[in-house]
């Protein structure tokens, strides 16, 4: 008796661990199924990007990058915040500066804040203490490792209601004081954006007579337009950061914002490879190119810190950060 009863034991177990095991091979396979199908979609819904953020680094770049998708990787020679910032190249681009101006000509426009010119000694002690504040704040080690993706047009246009564009806000709130901020200066925020990197979205401040609506920032549906304090306080955090016009006069953060001002009520710039374009801009985008179109021939002010062939020709928010040329105001953390 004892031995038919442990008979029938084993064969319902036997019958349940078979079933088991088909189940279990049967929702990996089709498991398998949906994750090569999201390389094929062509709408996206807010369940595939949860499936998409769940994955492997490694399973999810086989499939964006069947999508169309850029990933933007540091180089690895670049080891700190000071590899980005070539002593060399400055030198020559200052001294091409004063010549292409017209030597002491050019003493009016060549200047620092403060009314006097900078030396090359003191600007280069000025970015070297730059890095190491950045190194303080967030260790380059770190930011390096961050998953950064530039995503394809065809996504953005198709499916930026699941995706977002550099990111969107995740409401937590931030209680950085913008009342520290100028003309000119660059907000940088974190929010939920779909693996943009450390910061998410970007604007440039340009004061006007009511304080609620004092920088610019594109989004995909009103492309160029305000983004006001309230808005940039339901991120997660934001941060200020002041540009570092050397050798040319600040004033010409002035001249950027005045430049923002203008683009007003372009559209979206949905080919974020394309930071060249004027007839349309995203939100990083537009910061750059306020400080770079306006300014002069002989000394062109460049905020885009990670090199074209890295980004494939965009402008992140993470490269404004990464310039030597931004340096932190004030943050809400």
């Amino acid at each position: 008796m004892r031995n038919r009863i442990a008979i029938m034991v084993g064969l319902i177990a036997a019958v349940v661990l078979l079933f088991t095991s088909a189940s279990t091979v049967g929702a990996a396979s089709e498991g398998k199924y949906s994750i090569k199908q999201l390389a094929k979609k062509d709408r996206l819904t807010g369940d595939d990007v949860a499936c998409l953020r769940s994955l492997s680094r490694e399973a999810r770049r086989e499939i964006l990058s069947a999508r169309g998708w850029k990933e933007i990787v540091i180089p690895d020679e670049y080891e700190s915040y000071q590899d980005l910032v070539s002593v060399k190249e400055v030198a020559n681009a200052y001294e091409e500066a004063i010549r292409a101006a017209g030597g002491r000509s050019a003493e009016n426009e060549l200047q620092s804040e403060g009314g006097r010119m900078k030396n090359l000694e003191e600007a280069l002690m000025a970015m070297e203490k730059n890095c190491v504040e950045k190194e303080n704040y967030l260790s380059f080690d770190r930011f390096k490792s961050e998953e950064r993706w530039v995503p394809c047009a065809k996504d953005l246009q198709r499916n930026h209601d699941v995706i977002g564009r550099w990111g969107i806000s995740p409401r937590d709130g931030n209680n950085c004081d913008f009342a520290l901020s100028s003309n000119g200066d660059i907000i940088l925020v974190k929010g939920s954006g779909f693996f943009p990197g450390v910061f998410c979205h970007a604007a440039i401040v340009k004061y006007r007579s009511s304080l609620s609506l004092f920088s610019i920032g594109p989004n995909g549906d009103n492309g160029v337009w305000w983004n006001s304090q309230s808005q940039l306080h339901q991120y997660s955090h934001a941060s200020v950061q002041r540009v570092d016009t050397w050798p040319l006069s600040s004033n010409r953060r002035q001249t950027a914002a005045d430049y923002a001002r203008e683009q007003l009520g372009k559209p979206y710039n949905w080919i974020f490879v394309d930071k060249w374009r004027t007839d349309a801009f995203y939100c990083s985008q537009l910061c750059w190119a306020a400080y770079y179109h306006p300014s002069p021939w002989y000394y062109k002010l460049d905020l885009d810190a990670v090199p074209d062939a890295a980004d494939f020709g965009a402008v992140a928010p993470d490269a404004l950060w990464l310039s030597w040329r931004t340096g932190t105001v004030t943050c809400s953390d």
